[in-house]
């Protein structure tokens, strides 16, 4: 299984009925498996509009009754395990990108 959840405490979000210093979470895949973390996202019930396709961290934003859900079904991430997973991320677009500039001189 590599989808994981990060807990954390936000600021508050009345739109989304989000407490201030409530934990809400990140689901993502530590290996980047898409398909795997939209199904286990689609498993919880998760809309794919809650789908943040960011660069460092493609991940669905989750929390209330869905975080429950989450944390008894998937590992927790620590800070530290997230913060490696966008750092390699992080080199591997680097890489690439360097390698693409070497192949076009």
């Amino acid at each position: 299984m590599t989808v994981k959840v990060h807990v954390f405490q936000w600021v508050a979000v009345p739109r989304l009925r989000i407490k201030a210093g409530q934990d809400i979470g990140h689901l993502y895949s530590d290996i980047g498996n898409m398909e795997e973390l939209h199904e286990a996202a689609s498993s919880l019930g998760c809309k794919s509009g809650w789908f943040q396709n960011h660069e460092s961290l493609p991940h669905y934003d989750i929390w209330a009754s869905k975080l429950t859900q989450a944390r008894e079904k998937y590992p927790i991430a620590t800070d530290e395990e997230l913060y490696q997973y966008m750092k390699r991320r992080r080199n591997a677009r680097s890489s690439k990108n360097r390698r693409s500039v070497q192949q076009k001189e």
